[in-house]
């Protein structure tokens, strides 16, 4: 078995020592902070670099998809019948006239007793 050293025979650190540890101690950490920030910028660049080539790579196939959704919709819409939406809309014939698309009056139901 070794023969370690007793510890109530070793003295205390010196101040000089102390201090010394101290310095080397506050050197390390910002030393660590520094590398952490600048590999975080590193990483935040490159990811954003990556994100806009892949977002530029893939806009004709998002263009593509887009176009194809709206053909795909209006084959669908010929199955059953219905119209597009633009095919509803009209043009207003006077712009100064205080009649608007959508208004409407509500009448009274005949069916509906009127003991409400």
């Amino acid at each position: 078995m070794p023969h370690l050293p007793d510890q109530s025979s070793a003295s205390p650190p010196s101040i000089l020592t102390r201090i010394a540890a101290a310095v080397v101690f506050v050197i390390g950490l910002g030393l660590s902070i520094f590398v952490s920030v600048i590999l975080f910028g590193v990483i935040l660049v490159g990811g954003l670099i990556l994100g806009a080539v892949v977002w530029w790579k893939t806009r004709d196939l998002r263009k593509a998809l887009r176009q194809a959704q709206g053909q795909f919709q209006d084959e669908a819409r010929a199955r059953q019948g219905q119209s597009r939406p633009e095919d509803f809309r009209r043009p207003r014939s006077d712009p100064d006239s205080h009649t608007f698309e959508g208004e409407y009056t509500v009448e009274p139901d005949e069916n509906r007793s009127s003991k409400s």
